[in-house]
């Protein structure tokens, strides 16, 4: 199986058990403008004729619909982005993930020489231009970043920065 797709299945899988905190498209306990005026509108018109509950589970199960839309979008690109660096001959080390319906970034550990190779810098960071325009739009977006990969890199630090999925492409395991 091809590592990119063996990589899109764990989060397929990472993302299908999301807490509802980040779907709902809020952020440092501040909801997007958009989603309250669709929870009000949502809630004033189901609300009087379903009942307020009814309306409640009826958003979420939308957004949770919306959020997983999106990161199929985001695993697509990702997918991309990961056949360039293989067809650069560089071999990512480890990849973070932060997805919700704010934003999604991922971050990717690359070794130092090619991290320090202004040519491969400029040939994937033009590659993941084009990923991003052809699919992505202002509403959903993908930021995707190289570090180089040294020893004194801190995961928890990253982890907490919000990038909940990890995984290490040296052994080919998701780092929990």
């Amino acid at each position: 199986m091809e590592i990119a797709t063996a990589v899109v299945e764990l989060l397929d899988k990472y993302i299908a058990t999301r807490p509802d905190a980040d779907v709902a498209g809020y952020k440092d306990e501040l909801y997007s403008i958009d989603l309250v005026i669709d929870a009000y509108e949502k809630v004033t018109q189901e609300g009087h004729k379903n009942g307020k509950v009814a309306a409640k589970l009826e958003l979420q199960a939308t957004r949770r619909e919306e959020f997983y839309d999106k990161f199929k979008l985001v695993a697509k690109g990702l997918q991309e982005c990961l056949a360039n660096i293989n067809s650069e001959g560089v071999k990512p080390c480890k990849m973070f993930l932060k997805h919700s319906m704010v934003e999604s970034k991922v971050l990717i550990t690359i070794d130092e020489e090619s991290y320090n190779d202004e040519q491969f810098i400029n040939t994937i960071y033009s590659a993941i231009s084009k990923i991003e325009l052809n699919l992505f739009t202002d509403g959903v977006t993908l930021d995707i970043s190289f570090i180089c990969a040294r020893q004194s890199l801190n995961v928890d630090c990253i982890k907490q920065d919000g990038y909940g999925f990890t995984y290490d492409f040296t052994t080919n395991t998701p780092i929990v």
